[in-house]
């Protein structure tokens, strides 16, 4: 089955939980941003949202010491309720900075509970733990996930 297809149905899996959050899973280069535009092109409710560059933008007036403190609310206002239809959150890798002390899994589950999400983590998940970087790289992050709803980009299927 084609990968377009994988997602939309479990963006439609999605939709009817109380934390709509699909997790699309894939190291750099398994094609992530492409699912994600392709999904995006063919349903004009779900909408493409490069986290990185919203989130650079947003926060580059905003204090070092601020940013911390903002950054939810910054995303927040980025990704508003939205009764129908997904945001597809791709290049998440500034929420994972050790320099923002952000809560990543936490805070998108909380949003997804106004909104679908879709998420691209640029790692791995093993276990029903997803993994961002190395061990040894200051921003490796380690968060249990509570959902079967996964694309595994990482699987060869």
């Amino acid at each position: 089955m084609p990968k377009t297809v994988q997602l939309d149905e479990l963006i439609r899996s999605a939709e009817t939980l109380r934390t709509r959050i699909v997790w699309l899973i894939g190291a750099p280069g398994t094609g992530k941003s492409k699912l994600l535009k392709q999904v995006s092109a063919k349903h004009t409710d779900h909408i493409y949202v490069n986290l990185n560059a919203a989130l650079a933008h947003a926060l580059s007036d905003e204090q070092n010491i601020q940013r911390v403190f903002r950054a939810g609310a910054i995303l927040a206002e980025i990704l508003p309720p939205k009764a129908t239809g997904a945001w597809l959150l791709d290049n998440i890798e500034l929420l994972c900075s050790h320099r923002l002390k952000f809560p990543v899994v936490d805070r998108l589950k909380s949003i997804a509970q106004g909104a679908t999400l879709v998420v691209a983590w640029p790692g791995t998940i093993e276990g029903g733990r997803l993994t961002y970087g190395a061990r040894n790289h200051p921003d490796y992050m380690e968060c249990p996930i509570d959902t079967p709803l996964v694309l595994n980009l990482n699987e060869n299927n």
